[in-house]
């Protein structure tokens, strides 16, 4: 089980990644058994504009990041904010949402 998310560091994909690492770290080691595996595929942002790999625009046809692809739940999706969204509904056991509630409180 793997979760892959199209990234260029520094860029909006960061988000994605981050919430990831936030659902992973908050849930706790025993439970991320149910969590799948992260591949990030970092792209060269000094490239990108001009040159976008084949596979990448396959998945994305706008061209843009993030791109995530859960082949678990045959998912692919590319706005950063239903990305974390997505993450949170699916592979959050209540700790980063309970969080994220106490703190607007």
């Amino acid at each position: 089980m793997t979760i892959k998310i199209y990234h260029i560091p520094f860029a909006r994909s960061t988000r994605a990644v981050w919430m990831y690492h936030e659902i992973y770290e908050a849930n706790g080691q025993a439970s991320n058994a149910d969590i799948p595996k992260l591949q990030v595929e970092i792209l060269d942002f000094a490239t990108f504009r001009t040159h976008k790999p084949k596979e990448f625009l396959e998945k994305n046809p706008n061209g843009k990041i993030p791109v995530l692809i859960d082949d678990e739940r045959n998912v692919t999706m590319w706005d950063g904010s239903a990305i974390a969204m997505y993450l949170l509904d699916n592979y959050d056991k209540g700790k980063v949402s309970n969080i994220r509630l106490i703190t607007f409180l």
